[in-house]
């Protein structure tokens, strides 16, 4: 990500997208020479772009708007259109074994993993984590979470549930 003036700018393999945060648009531009406009989109009330990473068929888009608001989108790579949203602040988005991956903090400041169907945005599990959640890992098909107080939880990444 770079900031140049009132501008947040992502490069990724299928094009270049930046946020003008004083507008509230994001403008997705092709990735060659050239970078003619592809599309743009009004973000309302949205302060900040987190993060922005993408498959084949689609941006994911982490939106801010304070502490713990905003939204994360799901926008279709050729026109911008919103294939769907989730409400709630993302602190983490991934793709790991097939999966997309969230950390989310929603309006009660609750905080939950959550594994997402990239066609549709249903949540496939849910975990609960605790604020003090200090480090993360994906690897051999598990999820490790660390936190603070020295607890340890492992999860199946495919299903949600600890394993021992």
């Amino acid at each position: 990500m770079e900031y140049a003036g009132d501008l947040q700018s992502f490069e990724l393999n299928g094009g270049i997208l930046s946020f003008d945060f004083m507008k509230g648009i994001l403008v997705c531009r092709e990735a060659d020479g050239e970078r003619r406009k592809r599309w743009v989109k009004k973000l309302e009330g949205v302060n900040r772009v987190e993060n922005v990473i993408e498959d084949d068929e689609k941006y994911y888009v982490a939106c801010e708007n304070g502490d713990a608001n905003g939204h994360f989108l799901a926008l279709d790579k050729p026109t911008g259109a919103t294939e769907w949203f989730i409400p709630g602040k993302s602190f983490l988005q991934l793709f790991y074994n097939g999966g997309l991956y969230l950390i989310f903090v929603d309006g009660s400041m609750c905080h939950h993993l959550l594994r997402v169907d990239t066609a549709d945005g249903a949540t496939v599990w849910h975990h609960g984590v605790d604020e003090d959640l200090a480090e993360y890992s994906f690897r051999a098909r598990r999820i490790v979470l660390r936190y603070a107080s020295g607890r340890v939880e492992v999860l199946d990444a495919e299903r949600g549930s600890r394993v021992s």
